[in-house]
Formats: structure tokens, C-alpha cells, sequence
């Protein structure tokens, strides 16, 4: 399971002063908005506080509060997810790793982590579908190319899992694990053909 996402409240900061100068109707309009982002990021970081302290239902509470103030919160969806997990709530982790790649389709890392808990739930082709997207929005994360590699040996599919192995092998040469498993995966290849 990949760790927590995080902004920090001096970009927020940042990106709410330069936008409230546009006009005085705009402004009062703004800094609302402004404050219930600088509450939002707040909580973020109570949660990531919590959970890093082994609090995980403190988090998970601090993550709920920052959706309930804005639903559109990738970051938000995803850290709860990470927090649901460490409860052992996986199928509501699944759910809100789902919500986070709806609102940000480019989360290699929710990609990832939803497919390492698909699997746990042995739903393999989800999981690896799940990889594939996390390995083409990230392509030099090693992890992700050898948990696909594990998944497709799985399945049988040897030709692919080697090259996904050797993918892996060549962004983290001293993986042992990853040799281990390709010579595994090499194997079965051989007993298929003779």
C-alpha cells in the first residue's frame, strides 16, 4: 500500500491570495471558498497527523470532515482509503480509492493501492487492470511492475509476466524478489513448451 497524499497549506495559501484580488464581488466570494479550502487542508493534515500516530480512526474521521467540505477532494478520497485499509475496512477502502480515480484519473498511487485490495478480495483481473494503469500513468515505479508481474503468473499468462518481471528488474536491479520470481515465471514458461 502506497503512503499518504498531501498538500501543503502554503500553496493553497498561495493559489487563494493570488485569486482574491480579481474584484470585490469575486473576493467575498473567494475567500469564503478560500477558508473552507484552508479548513479542508487542515483536516488533511490531521489525518495524515492521526494516521501516522496509528490513529486510523481518528484519521478516517479528519478525512470524512474534509469531504463533507469539499466532495471533490481527490486527495481527501485517497488518504481515506489508506485509512479505511489500516482498519481492515477494504471493501470501503476499495470504494473510496474508486471515488479518488473518478476525481483524479491520474493517480498512479490509487491505481496502486486499489490494486493491491482488489486482490487481497481475489479479484485478480480487476487488480490487474488496476496495475496496468497505475504502470502507464507511472512507468518507472518497479513495485507496481512486479505485483503486475506476480498477478499475471498467476493467471498463467508466463510471456507476459516475464516481460513485466524483466521491466521491474531493470528500474530495481536488486530486487531479489523480483529475480526470484522470474525464474519462477521463467520455469513454467519452460514446462509449457517441452
Amino acid at each position: 500500500m502506497r503512503t499518504l497524499l498531501t498538500a501543503t497549506l502554503s500553496a493553497v495559501l498561495s493559489v487563494s491570495l493570488g485569486v482574491t484580488v480579481l474584484s470585490s464581488s469575486a473576493s467575498a466570494q473567494t475567500v469564503g471558498h478560500s477558508a473552507a479550502t484552508l479548513k479542508d487542508r487542515e483536516l488533511l493534515q490531521q489525518g495524515i497527523s492521526a494516521q501516522a500516530d496509528g490513529n486510523y480512526a481518528a484519521a478516517e474521521t479528519a478525512y470524512r470532515e474534509a469531504i463533507h467540505l469539499d466532495s471533490t477532494d481527490a486527495v481527501a478520497y485517497y488518504n481515506l482509503g489508506n485509512a479505511l485499509a489500516d482498519q481492515s475496512k477494504v471493501k470501503a477502502a476499495i470504494a473510496a480509492y474508486q471515488t479518488a480515480i473518478q476525481l483524479d484519473p491520474n493517480n498512479a498511487d490509487a491505481y496502486y493501492n486499489l490494486g493491491y485490495w482488489l486482490n487481497t478480495q481475489a479479484n485478480t483481473q480487476a487488480a490487474i487492470s488496476a496495475y496496468r494503469e497505475a504502470a502507464r500513468l507511472s512507468p518507472y515505479d518497479a513495485d507496481t511492475y512486479y505485483n503486475l508481474g506476480i498477478l499475471l503468473s498467476s493467471q498463467a499468462q508466463f510471456d507476459e509476466a516475464e516481460v513485466i518481471l524483466r521491466r521491474a528488474l531493470i528500474l530495481a536491479p536488486d530486487n531479489a524478489s523480483g529475480r526470484h520470481y522470474l525464474s519462477i515465471v521463467l520455469a513454467n514458461k519452460n514446462k509449457l513448451t517441452n
